[in-house]
């Protein structure tokens, strides 16, 4: 096996990781700042979503594709969804620090 192949190995193993501690984490963080356990349960179930569908269709896609390009664009994808997500906690932070001030 080649060094590439490695590398991807351990980026994936990484990105896997990283996705299982935003689906822990984020509702913990709902729960924390909310109290809502209602919250709580319902994004927990939403982000096992996504996973279950694309379960269903991942195989189907991984078996017509090339494996490196598809780890590559679907890594991409991922690292732009959280990009996002990370972007939209923040300024939601931001405007609550600030409307709170105004009061």
């Amino acid at each position: 096996m080649n060094t590439t192949f490695y590398r991807l190995l351990i980026c994936q193993i990484v990105t896997l990781f990283a996705n299982a501690a935003l689906r822990f984490a984020l509702p913990l963080y709902l729960l924390r700042k909310t109290g809502s356990a209602a919250l709580y349960g319902g994004i927990t179930a939403a982000a096992l979503v996504p996973m279950l569908a694309g379960t269903l269709y991942g195989g189907i896609l991984a078996d017509s594709c090339r494996k490196q390009t598809l780890l590559a664009v679907l890594n991409f994808i991922t690292a732009l969804g959280l990009l996002a997500t990370a972007a939209s906690i923040t300024i939601n932070i931001a405007a609550a620090r600030f409307f709170c001030k105004a009061r």
